[in-house]
């Protein structure tokens, strides 16, 4: 079988990528006899045919196959050998993630504070909706909150906490952005221009900094893209 984090392919061998049907009505990628497989071992497959060709057409495209860049594969692996083996902890670790690890919830100040809130109203807006105010400056962090995240997040569908864990894990600095994503309540273009927006803006007038945010900008939006395809082919 062939699993691992990250599988190059040759030229030959991505002549042998093949998808078989299985006896349970459902399509599997193949290395010729051999079946392609997750990080932890699980055969690819899935009923959704478009699913696995994707797969299979990321490999062709990049000449690998990996969990490394936010891809298809690497959400159907999240998916099945995080989500649906029970080890899915990011619902117990919410209340430590939006303390320590929500740049959403870092004070801001300036015009940057209202730029921010522009990029990021589709957070703003759903907390505002269930009357919660973003923890900036005098207003406290809220268990409620807390709680209201946990609980949205765990009546997701499990392919969507896989793209919400997935994306977290690649994008490092907010979990609510992805879970906005799998809401349905932003697109890609408006996640990854909400996602630049946890960092500092580009200064006015420096080529460097400007090339940077673009460089940015295609890595958040080709992940997004990428989680947006996995919930249209895997739900």
């Amino acid at each position: 079988m062939i699993h691992a984090p990250s599988r190059l392919f040759t030229n030959t061998e991505l002549h042998q990528l093949i998808i078989t049907a299985t006896d349970d009505e459902r399509y599997e990628l193949r290395l010729g006899c051999t079946p392609v497989t997750t990080t932890d071992g699980r055969h690819v497959r899935h009923p959704n045919y478009d699913l696995i060709d994707t797969i299979r057409r990321e490999a062709w495209i990049h000449g690998r196959l990996d969990v490394y860049h936010a891809n298809v594969y690497g959400i159907y692996c999240m998916h099945h050998d995080v989500i649906m083996t029970g080890n899915d902890a990011i619902h117990t670790h919410i209340p430590d993630i939006l303390h320590h690890h929500e740049a959403l919830f870092e004070p801001q100040s300036g015009y940057e504070d209202a730029y921010r809130l522009r990029a990021w109203h589709s957070v703003v807006d759903w907390l505002g909706a269930a009357n919660f105010r973003m923890p900036w400056h005098d207003t406290p962090r809220s268990p409620a909150m807390n709680q209201f995240v946990i609980e949205s997040y765990m009546a997701l569908s499990s392919a969507q906490r896989a793209v919400v864990a997935y994306l977290f894990q690649q994008h490092t600095t907010s979990v609510l952005l992805p879970l906005m994503l799998a809401m349905g309540r932003a697109t890609a273009d408006m996640y990854a221009h909400a996602m630049l927006m946890t960092t500092r803006l580009p200064d006015v007038g420096l080529r460097r900094t400007w090339d940077e945010y673009r460089q940015s900008y295609h890595h958040f939006v080709t992940g997004a893209q990428s989680a947006q395809a996995y919930l249209w082919l895997a739900t």
